[in-house]
């Protein structure tokens, strides 16, 4: 992997520690200009090295974890949501005859992950992504990618387990029956009235 620079490192660091990985104060946070913060943020976040570094530091981060329950329930949680929250069309992509020429549109898409060229199949024409282009988030969510005689199988993981998980965690689900839990927002309401007060 090629060395990145302090301040790609620092990115990395600050986009990795957050729990929800906001690429655009991550480049903030790391000294990019705050006007072209998220532009910079979604270039990096499709480069090797940065997807590398990223994985890299996340799976430090999944080995720590283990001697302290914080960082183990954060771990778990960023798992659950990137679980809950994957999409088959961020491994596999359909471009209808018309939309735009084939070979435009493999272009443009590998233009968009660092130069890397997916794998496309038939017509309308379906490609899969290069996996070293994903991020983690969506590599994470999937089950399997299988070779077929006709191409390419991409099976993703069920979302619903992650997403009872999840709302039994906040609280949206109590049991089986839906609830909405209203106590963040009232203790949020509650701190803003302090805040006044002072």
């Amino acid at each position: 992997m090629a060395r990145l620079k302090a301040q790609e490192e620092k990115f990395c660091q600050i986009y990795t520690a957050d729990i929800k990985r906001n690429g655009t104060k991550a480049a903030i946070e790391a000294g990019y200009s705050e006007k072209g913060a998220s532009v910079q943020a979604s270039r990096m976040l499709r480069r090797a090295n940065i997807i590398a570094r990223v994985r890299e530091l996340e799976r430090e981060a999944a080995h720590a974890a283990v001697d302290d329950p914080e960082k183990l329930r954060l771990h778990i949680y960023r798992q659950l949501v990137s679980l809950a929250t994957s999409d088959i069309t961020d491994v596999v992509k359909v471009v209808l005859p018309g939309d735009q020429e084939y070979s435009d549109a493999i272009d443009q898409d590998a233009e968009q992950n660092d130069g890397q060229y997916g794998l496309p199949f038939g017509d309308p024409l379906v490609y899969v992504r290069p996996t070293d282009s994903l991020p983690s988030e969506v590599t994470a969510a999937i089950k399997s990618i299988r070779k077929t005689k006709d191409g390419v199988q991409v099976e993703m993981h069920s979302k619903d387990p992650s997403l009872r998980i999840l709302s039994e965690a906040t609280g949206i689900i109590h049991g089986g029956d839906l609830t909405v839990n209203v106590s963040i927002a009232d203790r949020i309401q509650a701190a803003r009235e302090r805040m006044k007060a002072q």
